[in-house]
């Protein structure tokens, strides 16, 4: 539903021990906090949830320099968040957050906000090619890792789920192609997950693609995992 990008700068090159993206998650859910508390632990705590065992959050994001993702370093000049959403609240509320809080706050540092633009949401029809800006993540039911050819069946099952959490309908069917994955290993607190960046095919019903540029494609999409670009032809 809605997408976007915040240009904030660096004043001088930084290493962390702490992946980025487990300080960028704390710090959305706190700027959504500021803007709508009660939301923000609905979001946080609960999420949608028509399963009994999952819970979805719909939203997904990466952090970037360069046209790069970076999970423990930045470097001097201008970084940015793209920010994406299935449910616009979530996104007004970051925004009104962020600039309550004034700053974009990561680690004990604080980075001036350059500019913050709105990413047009392009046409989805029912065979779309994109590019994995971050990796895209899923397991087996006993937390094992899949290759390739069985995360696509695995990524269009949670998509099925994740859009019958949030509308409590069933919907069509979604193939998922991975071409030319290249594995990609994302840290999160003590934890290390394989995904796969590369261009994806997706084909099906429209509706589940879009959900899926929206929100994200595949597992830990909230924690920057899944974020989508579509190829325009």
């Amino acid at each position: 539903m809605v997408r976007i990008q915040v240009d904030f700068t660096v004043n001088k090159n930084l290493e962390f021990y702490t992946p980025l993206n487990e300080a960028m998650t704390a710090y959305i859910y706190r700027a959504v906090s500021k803007g709508n508390k009660r939301y923000a632990e609905m979001l946080h705590h609960n999420g949608f949830s028509k399963l009994g065992y999952k819970k979805f959050v719909y939203h997904v994001y990466s952090i970037f320099q360069n046209k790069e993702i970076v999970q423990f370093d930045l470097k001097e000049g201008t970084a940015s968040l793209i920010l994406s959403s299935a449910l616009e609240d979530t996104i007004v509320n970051f925004v009104k957050g962020m600039f309550k809080i004034g700053s974009i706050q990561l680690l004990g540092f604080s980075f001036n906000v350059k500019e913050i633009s709105y990413i047009k949401e392009p046409e989805i029809s029912d065979t779309e090619a994109f590019n994995a800006i971050s990796p895209v993540y899923a397991t087996r039911s006993d937390g094992k890792w899949l290759n390739p050819r069985e995360m696509e069946k695995k990524l269009a099952d949670n998509l099925i789920q994740k859009y019958f959490a949030l509308y409590g309908k069933i919907p069509g069917d979604v193939k998922i192609k991975l071409l030319s994955p290249e594995a990609r290993y994302i840290r999160y607190k003590k934890d290390t997950f394989r995904g796969y960046t590369g261009l994806i095919i997706m084909e099906g019903d429209k509706r589940l693609i879009r959900l899926a540029y929206d929100s994200g494609l595949g597992a830990r999409c909230g924690q920057g995992m899944g974020l989508l670009e579509k190829i325009e032809q």
